[in-house]
C-alpha cells in the first residue's frame, strides 16, 4: 500500500476517533465558550463543524460524516465571539456567524 495513503487514512481515523471521544463526554450544544476555548485548535474545528451543520441541516441531519466541508471555518471570529462571553454556548455562537455570513 502507498505509504502516503496510509498515514492519510490513519490521522483520519484518529481524527474520527478524538471527535467520537469528546462527543460521547460533552455535547456541543450545550458546551460553553469556556469548555470549547480550553479545548485543543483541532477538537474546536471538529466541534464548528458538528454545529454548523447542526444548525445549516438541523439535529437530526448532523452527523459528523454528513458535515458539509467549510474550506476555511472561522475559528478566529468564533474564538472572539467565544471569549466576549465565556457562559454562553459555542451552539449559540456558531449560529450567530452563521446569520452574519448570509
Amino acid at each position: 500500500m502507498n505509504k502516503p495513503l496510509l498515514l492519510m487514512a490513519a490521522a483520519l481515523v484518529g481524527g474520527a476517533i478524538s471527535f467520537n471521544v469528546m462527543a460521547q463526554s460533552k455535547d456541543p450544544t450545550k458546551m460553553t465558550c469556556e469548555d470549547f476555548l480550553a479545548m485543543k485548535q483541532d477538537t474546536q474545528v471538529h466541534v464548528y463543524y458538528w454545529l454548523h451543520g447542526y444548525h445549516k441541516r438541523g439535529a437530526a441531519q448532523a452527523q459528523p460524516q454528513a458535515m458539509e466541508w467549510v474550506s476555511d471555518p472561522p475559528l478566529p471570529e468564533l474564538i472572539d465571539l467565544c471569549k466576549q462571553s465565556g457562559k454562553d454556548t459555542v451552539s449559540v455562537k456558531v449560529q450567530q456567524l452563521l446569520t452574519l455570513k448570509k
